[in-house]
């Protein structure tokens, strides 16, 4: 009875058929999706609303493109993909409304008819500014079909990934319309090298063993499209292309960098040090919930770990979050050296021992 009661009040409330009507005329909608429908009437069929399965305010826009031969093709584009745009990398929006005062679905529905639509920020890649003014466009004979804007998506991906022109042009070789394939890194050095015009007679192949120790799947030596990516972030822009090699070398030669090292394995590493020598000890590493940032975790004296975040974006500074005197310098190595004359930061600490990227240089 208890989980009878739990599943009931999960159920979204009804929604009423005069503001099903006014939405679907609004986003020039086909017609409602309910959960037991087969079929879409009308042979122009351009989206299909469906109530959300948790939250009846929230809306799963089901496109459906009737004309494709055989079966119907149905996706779900939510309000969630719209968020994770935002959130990869080109400006953390995904925690604001989409109609920020604006609440209650009588309300919202007014304010779409209005013509009112969630912002389009100016940082975002154009080719994603382009489809969804179009998408949200007032005249419904505007708005692409899902046939169309799926023509137009590998390429809005790539550009939402990846912020950099040269490291979009590999990423289009290399994963357009394939974004989760796993690639070889010979096929990978091979299209670099094609696409960065890289002369290789300009640097020392420990530059290459770099890159290769931070994109590559520690396992089998293959590379995805979001790993390349994020190095992008981490250490673009790639032109010159050998001053980006000059940046993961010098990073990765760091004796205090640890790449990618989880917080919990983080704290741990520096627990276990502590416990034994009673000394503080720190590292920084990769952030690996933000494309971009780098992280600086560090024990104090009593035991007690401490994370900080190096707020960091393509081609940008570097930040370290929630410090007061503020500390943003050009580079990672100028951070750290502010770092270690500060009292409450890394004053008296050491560096914690066994970077994984030591052996590179050996």
């Amino acid at each position: 009875k208890q989980q009878r009661r739990q599943q009931q009040q999960q159920q979204p409330p009804p929604i009423d058929a005069a503001w099903r009507a006014a939405l679907l005329e609004s986003l020039g909608a086909a017609g409602w999706l309910d959960d037991d429908a087969a079929d879409v009437d009308g042979a122009d069929a351009r989206a299909i609303i469906a109530p959300h399965e948790q939250h009846a305010p929230c809306l799963a826009l089901r496109v459906v493109d009737v004309r494709a031969a055989g079966t119907h093709a149905v996706f779900d584009v939510s309000v969630k993909q719209y968020h994770a745009f935002a959130a990869n990398g080109i400006g953390v929006h995904n925690c604001m409304p989409l109609f920020p005062g604006v609440k209650g679905k009588q309300n919202i529905t007014t304010h779409v008819l209005a013509g009112n639509r969630p912002e389009i920020y100016e940082e975002w890649p154009k080719s994603l500014k382009t489809l969804l003014a179009l998408c949200w466009h007032e005249d419904p004979n505007r708005r692409p079909l899902f046939r169309e804007i799926q023509d137009k998506f590998d390429r809005v991906i790539i550009d939402v990934m990846c912020p950099d022109p040269t490291g979009r042009r590999i990423c289009k070789k290399l994963w357009k319309g394939q974004e989760m394939r796993k690639v070889g890194y010979e096929e990978f050095e091979e299209t670099f090298l094609e696409k960065t015009r890289l002369n290789l007679k300009l640097i020392r192949h420990i530059h290459l063993k770099c890159l290769c120790a931070i994109i590559c799947c520690p396992f089998d030596d293959t590379i995805t499209m979001e790993r390349f990516c994020n190095a992008v972030s981490w250490f673009g822009p790639m032109y010159p292309v050998e001053k980006f090699l000059e940046r993961i070398r010098d990073t990765l030669q760091k004796d205090w960098f640890h790449g990618f090292v989880n917080s919990n394995k983080a704290a741990q590493l520096l627990k276990t040090r502590w416990s034994s020598t009673s000394q503080q000890y720190f590292l920084y590493r990769f952030s690996l919930s933000t494309p971009g940032c780098f992280a600086l975790t560090f024990i104090d004296e009593d035991g007690t770990i401490v994370h900080k975040r190096i707020s960091h974006s393509y081609n940008s500074s570097y930040a370290l979050m929630n410090h007061n005197p503020p500390l943003d310098f050009p580079s990672l190595d100028q951070l750290h050296n502010a770092c270690r004359a500060s009292p409450d930061l890394l004053r008296n600490k050491k560096t914690l021992p066994g970077s994984s990227y030591k052996s590179l240089f050996e």
